[in-house]
């Protein structure tokens, strides 16, 4: 309800579905590398790294295509994710790759995505954000 009121879900019933599929797949890929984290594996240093691989190698490309294409489709790729203004979309990216990048030692998603980055960047500098984060960072 809060993004509602925040107009973070877009302009229209169409944009808010476009918010609404992006989050969840956000969530997806966050959810494949709880694992890694917190799982059974998690103080298997070999276990991990074999996780780590695949993740880096597999299944994040298939999310970060998909995200890539649909920020290209929205301008180009140098806006945001959806429509002309910051959505939840893109604030939850923000969060999203903050997390998934701890995986990416070898900058290879980096390397590979880099408007999905130069878009964490853009949201990550919004004076909104940017107060939220210092509001919240750890003492």
């Amino acid at each position: 309800m809060r993004a509602l009121q925040a107009g973070l879900l877009g302009a229209d019933d169409l944009e808010a579905a476009r918010v609404d599929m992006l989050h969840t797949s956000m969530v997806e890929a966050r959810t494949a590398a709880i694992p890694y984290f917190f799982g059974d594996i998690a103080n298997d240093e070999e276990d991990k790294e074999v996780l780590r691989k695949s993740l880096i190698e597999d299944k994040f490309p298939v999310f970060f295509d998909m995200f890539t294409r649909t920020l290209e489709a929205n301008g180009g790729g140098e806006g945001f994710f959806v429509g002309a203004s910051v959505s939840l979309a893109d604030v939850c990216w923000n969060t999203t790759i903050t997390f998934l990048k701890m995986l990416d030692k070898d900058g290879v998603l980096t390397a590979k995505y880099p408007k999905l980055f130069a878009l964490a960047e853009r949201v990550g500098d919004l004076p909104a954000v940017k107060a939220w984060d210092e509001a919240h960072q750890k003492k």
